[in-house]
């Protein structure tokens, strides 16, 4: 019964990976959060986004929307303009799953404490 729950829930969080993968997994949305990873929790507009990657804005828009389903961008209101930034806690979520037990926990493979 134990097995089942815990299974459940590598499930779920596994699901979450893949949705958060496949979100980063398109050359538009990687470029987009490349570029709002160094812009920190402030973020940038669509505008700006737009602007920096020569992108119209309604393909934008829909790549924005795969990234937020997946939490891989949040987004906050200033005003009229609203801000996206990257969901740095869903990302440090994901490299954890992604790197958990890395190399059996071999610092001269992976650089983790041992």
């Amino acid at each position: 019964m134990g097995e089942a729950v815990l299974s459940g829930e590598m499930e779920m969080k596994q699901g979450e990976a893949i949705l958060a993968l496949s979100a980063l997994s398109q050359e538009t949305r990687m470029s987009v959060f490349r570029l709002l990873v160094p812009a920190g929790e402030k973020g940038l507009t669509v505008n700006t986004i737009a602007d920096s990657l020569k992108v119209n804005l309604t393909t934008l828009s829909r790549h924005i929307s795969r990234m937020m389903e997946a939490d891989v961008l949040v987004k906050r209101r200033e005003g009229r303009q609203i801000f996206y930034s990257v969901g740095y806690g869903q990302m440090r979520e994901l490299l954890d799953f992604l790197m958990d037990d890395c190399c059996g926990n071999d610092p001269r493979i992976c650089g983790c404490d041992s």
